[in-house]
């Protein structure tokens, strides 16, 4: 599978675990939408490199996850996870909007490949750490 569609197809993923848990959703998720980002980040590492995030933006992230993790069970968490939502889905169309057809247009159908299986590598081996399965 191309890069491309990797990690848009698991930006569909986090987008529906973030809509279930909107819904009012298994507290759960939250931990597996945590591991998932964390996985999503590590696999586009092998494809961007950590120049492309700046620490800013995984910072900001990190922030909105913990501040709903925090606020859970409180009369703050549905604020909380629309502040998570918003933040992640901004992430997800500057993606999907500026770099993704960039890197489709600028680079080869092979290493479009080739950076697709290390997308995927990259955010397995990350899943695993974390104790979620890949999928």
């Amino acid at each position: 599978m191309d890069v491309v569609t990797a990690i848009t197809r698991d930006h569909r993923l986090i987008e529906s675990l973030i809509d279930d848990l909107a819904e009012g959703g298994r507290p759960w998720l939250l931990t597996e939408l945590k591991a998932r980002i964390a996985a999503h980040a590590a696999g586009e590492d092998h494809v961007y490199g950590t120049a492309y995030h700046g620490a800013h933006e995984r910072d900001e992230t990190v922030e909105t996850i913990a501040a709903a993790e925090r606020a859970e069970g409180t009369e703050r968490y549905a604020e909380a996870l629309a502040e998570c939502a918003a933040t992640l889905r901004e992430h997800v169309d500057e993606e999907e909007r500026d770099v993704l057809p960039r890197l489709a247009k600028a680079v080869p159908e092979e290493r479009l490949e080739d950076l697709g299986r290390a997308f995927e590598d990259g955010r397995a081996a990350e899943l695993r750490r974390s104790g979620v399965e890949p999928g």
